[in-house]
């Protein structure tokens, strides 16, 4: 396993606005740059997997995956690495700061403290591994996607439908929360729920995410598949030739 240390970046935005800041640089991206597995470490802790066809004089997809709770980056790039490998994707999985994402960490506890749940420091940690990987890798800025499973669904579509000037498409596996949409840009999303899914059910997300999003003038695929709490290969596989369906 390689390792790599990142160090040195401030956040670029106040986390708890929930906006990105990182954008895809113009700037020649480092021809030394490593491939395979590797953590990041320093301001951010992340998991990053560069496929062996990266070249830097060619832009490759990217795509941010978010765990569930109480998981990490490292699951994320397990189930992803060999489509990523198959198809030229370079994966992002950080870390979240608890255990899991700030708004899901904040809506538990809103019962308690009666705050409505809001962004916090994973926003600033995914903006400086965002901005760290685009100033060393060639990116295509047309084809950044963000995508979770579970709390990290609930992640990828609040903070995709947010930041859709930076993610083209966001996937949300098993979502169960979903912020309130800001701005004017418009992302295609792909939503995949189990129907027997008895964690997060799947009531809000065909009753209320899906449609709400569609008012809101974003294109909307959601997929019903037969299965629980899970993301099984061939949805995976859906989700990712949907993916890069997209980007023809």
């Amino acid at each position: 396993m390689l390792g790599l240390l990142l160090v040195g970046t401030s956040p670029l935005l106040a986390a708890r606005s929930g906006e990105l800041a990182a954008r895809v640089t113009t700037a020649p991206p480092l021809p030394s740059a490593a491939h395979g597995y590797l953590r990041l470490t320093g301001d951010t802790s992340a998991a990053l997997y560069v496929p062996s066809s990266y070249r830097p004089d060619r832009a490759m997809p990217l795509a941010l995956l978010l765990h569930g709770a109480s998981r990490r980056g490292d699951d994320m790039i397990a189930r992803f690495r060999d489509q990523a490998e198959a198809r030229g994707i370079i994966l992002l999985a950080p870390d979240s700061l608890d255990y899991s994402w700030d708004i899901v960490v904040s809506n538990a506890a809103a019962g308690l403290t009666g705050i409505p749940p809001r962004y916090g420091g994973d926003v600033a940690r995914i903006d400086v591994a965002l901005a760290q990987i685009f100033s060393r890798y060639a990116v295509d800025p047309e084809r950044v996607a963000i995508i979770g499973f579970s709390d990290g669904a609930s992640y990828a579509l609040s903070l995709g439908a947010n930041n859709a000037g930076l993610f083209r498409h966001v996937v949300a596996l098993a979502p169960g929360m979903m912020m309130p949409i800001r701005g004017k840009a418009r992302s295609r999303i792909f939503i995949a729920h189990g129907r027997n899914d008895k964690v997060l059910p799947l009531g809000d997300t065909s009753r209320r995410f899906a449609p709400e999003l569609r008012r809101a003038g974003f294109e909307v695929q959601l997929l019903l598949f037969d299965g629980g709490h899970e993301m099984p290969a061939p949805v995976i596989e859906q989700a990712l030739a949907w993916y890069f369906r997209e980007q023809q």
